[in-house]
């Protein structure tokens, strides 16, 4: 069989989604039915199928290593996953930072060789290697299994905390943290960039510069991947021809730096598939035999599940795959058509190598379509060309960093290559902003007729492959008639999304952490209500970000008062704000100044905007908001707000939001859905007497007023 490992890895993920699906006597039942298969296979001569034998041993394998590992799971859960544990381990690299506060990952020294996450909101002085010990709250902390990482935990006393310093201990992460320094130490304004791309860290990326990453499309170049080994790789190839090294000697070089570079850089998914698709590569060099894509692939996808079983369902890994794939269906193909018709002016190859760039970004963004699709919603339409422009660029900072780090001992050549990376890290920089000013750079794809366009693009693959089977139409031709006419449909949806004007209001309702947030968009205007909590400014910039909106047209502060304004302050001093309501006060159109209007008895602000009509409703300091688009309508009501008071015309409703628990007389509602964020689980018992209700403890939901009301995770 010629692709022996490309069956082994794909049937391999297949297997396990299914086993981690189903549960644990799912996965035992299946090993043991294959096994049983294969047995028989052995046997029974006429079944002695190689195909056959490959497949159920596949099966077994791996549906049993998933059975295994679910019940690690389950046991180290039912151990630790609850209050007050006495636990010890060491850190096993520095702490993941963001607005909230730093996440600590720790090897547990109990023997289990299982891992634990501290979130912290103060940093902790500590280094990886050293030890920590303490009594800790892991109760309703959800495992991040596809991490390697079991349980988590906050930590709200630091002085609980003790600590045993281990300074004189190597440790690969201290390592790279001494190597990103030097790129610190002799870069400026570039730093950042460079660390993210050359480690993944986007620690020195600040959130406008990661949004304008991400609504251009060059996001994927922050994630240490198989783009970077095969950058490093080649110019390592290239520096051994120029010394003069056989291709046999420099393929064995290569597999070493290869290991290495995995180990420096540390072992996540993305780069874990990658090194082991590069070593796959360069061992066909070894032995004079041809690499296959799909074989590399295949393997990358095996050993990642046998060792975490729970990788098949990472985003990142599901992301890497599918884009490698597109590249490798299409681009071999469209890369020997285009060299064929290759002039020899220097014009000529410059616009060759423009457009293979473009054919490579537009292969993979189109592969991984579906991904992104269920996963995130939006893509970005200006990565198709930014790619193209910036791949250069990106190139050069990396291996520029690169060298950076290698020959950081000479005395001023790093400082020199720091400042030429300077300059490149900010082309970079510039482009991106510029481009992701664009409105339409990135396109939400959470509409209908985006999901329509897949099912159609389902049904034309079809039909072809109908076509091919009782009609023998020549296989090259259709193949190219299909893929014109999938790739038209994804461009018709694309452009009915720009050109057709739509009354499809969306409402993003998350859990910032303490409070509900809500964002309210249809695409031409966007209302941000903020109840508090520690992550509102990060995550509704995420949600901006996400709904295609630069700027806050209308911001509405519930709970507003002398206490609890600091988080209104942080949204509208960050972001362009039109105007702001509040309880007890109204900002003015500078919203740093406070009008300072006290109205403690029942008063109702309408807002309109676009199709969006917003009641604000006051009752003795407490506050409702009816939300309508003319055709369903959402009440979002406090827990101390008294619904007796509420006007009788807002108490029918689609849907009603309950923030921090349910008010009193929630019998009086008519609405079918809800949904609930608070911390106690009679609260959720209560609402789900009343309505269809849906959790915000864990997650956010998507709500879209459209001819149905419906609601999604996000």
């Amino acid at each position: 069989m010629r692709r022996i490992f490309a069956t082994i890895g794909f049937t391999s993920f297949f297997v396990t989604v299914f086993s981690i699906n189903y549960g644990q006597i799912f996965a035992l039942l299946l090993s043991i039915a294959s096994l049983l298969g294969f047995v028989l296979c052995l046997i029974i001569k006429k079944w002695q199928i190689p195909v056959v034998l490959l497949l159920l041993a596949i099966v077994a394998l791996f549906s049993f290593n998933t059975f295994l590992f679910n019940k690690n799971v389950e046991t180290y859960n039912s151990v630790y996953c609850k209050e007050n544990v006495r636990i010890s381990g060491t850190l096993t690299d520095y702490p993941e930072t963001s607005q909230a506060g730093f996440d600590y990952v720790f090897k547990a020294v109990d023997g289990s060789n299982i891992k634990f996450s501290l979130f912290c909101y103060d940093k902790l002085d500590i280094e990886p290697g050293d030890e920590i010990s303490g009594t800790f709250d892991f109760s309703d902390q959800y495992a991040e299994i596809d991490r390697g990482i079991y349980f988590s935990a906050y930590v709200y006393n630091i002085e609980s905390v003790k600590v045993i310093h281990k300074n004189d201990v190597f440790n690969i992460a201290k390592f790279r943290e001494s190597l990103k320094s030097e790129i610190n130490k002799n870069m400026t304004y570039g730093a950042g960039v460079t660390k993210a791309i050359v480690f993944g860290d986007k620690s020195g990326i600040d959130d406008d510069l990661y949004t304008a990453f991400q609504r251009c499309g060059i996001l994927h170049a922050t994630a240490t991947s198989g783009l970077h080994l095969s950058i490093v790789t080649g110019f390592l190839f290239a520096f051994l021809a120029l010394l003069g090294v056989s291709r046999k000697k420099s393929s064995i070089i290569a597999i070493a730096f290869v290991i290495v570079f995995m180990v420096i850089i540390g072992f996540k998914f993305s780069l874990m598939r990658a090194g082991v698709m590069m070593i796959m590569v360069l061992a066909a060099n070894l032995f004079n035999r041809e690499g296959d894509a799909f074989n590399s692939i295949g393997l990358a996808l095996a050993v990642l599940i046998l060792l975490n079983p729970y990788s098949a369902l990472s985003v990142s890994l599901l992301l890497s795959v599918t884009a490698t794939l597109g590249i490798v269906l299409s681009f071999e193909h469209l890369f020997n058509k285009f060299k064929q018709r290759l002039g020899k002016n220097v014009i000529s190859k410059l616009f060759f190598a423009f457009a293979i760039s473009i054919l490579q970004s537009a292969a993979a963004i189109i592969f991984t379509l579906p991904i992104v699709y269920i996963y995130f919603g939006y893509f970005s339409i200006a990565g198709i060309f930014v790619n193209a422009v910036l791949s250069p660029f990106i190139t050069i900072v990396l291996i520029l960093g690169v060298l950076i780090c290698t020959l950081q001992f000479l005395p001023v050549l790093p400082y020199v290559l720091g400042g030429a990376n300077d300059v490149f890290s900010l082309v970079i920089i510039k482009v991106a902003k510029f481009v992701s000013k664009f409105k339409y750079s990135q396109i939400s794809i959470d509409y209908d007729f985006v999901a329509i366009a897949f099912a159609i693009c389902l049904l034309i693959i079809s039909a072809a492959v109908f076509v091919f089977y009782y009609y023998k139409i020549n296989k090259n031709k259709l193949i190219k008639t299909t893929s014109l006419l999938c790739v038209n449909v994804f461009l018709f949806s694309i452009l009915l999304y720009c050109v057709l004007p739509n009354n499809n209001v969306k409402m993003y309702i998350q859990n910032s952490g303490g409070a509900v947030n809500i964002l309210v968009s249809n695409n031409d205007k966007s209302i941000v209500v903020d109840y508090g909590g520690k992550y509102c400014d990060r995550k509704t910039k995420y949600m901006l970000n996400k709904s295609n909106s630069q700027k806050i047209d209308c911001l509405i502060l519930p709970n507003a008062d002398e206490d609890s304004f600091s988080s209104g302050v942080m949204l509208s001093s960050e972001f362009e704000t039109e105007s702001a309501l509040l309880n007890t006060r109204v900002l003015d159109e500078n919203t740093y100044k406070i009008n300072a209007k006290k109205q403690n008895i029942e008063n109702i602000e309408e807002i309109n905007y676009n199709n969006i009509r917003i009641d604000f409703i006051t009752v003795s300091r407490s506050t409702a908001l009816y939300i309508s688009n003319g055709k369903r309508s959402v009440l979002v009501v406090d827990k101390l707000f008294n619904l007796e008071k509420l006007p009788s015309v807002y108490l029918k409703c689609d849907l009603a939001v309950f923030n921090q628990g349910v008010p009193n007389k929630i019998e009086k509602l008519n609405a079918q859905k809800a949904i609930i964020f608070s911390f106690e689980e009679q609260e959720e018992n209560k609402c789900a007497k009343y309505f269809n209700s849906y959790s915000l403890r864990e997650g956010n939901k998507a709500v879209y007023l459209s001819d149905s009301l419906k609601i999604k995770e996000v």
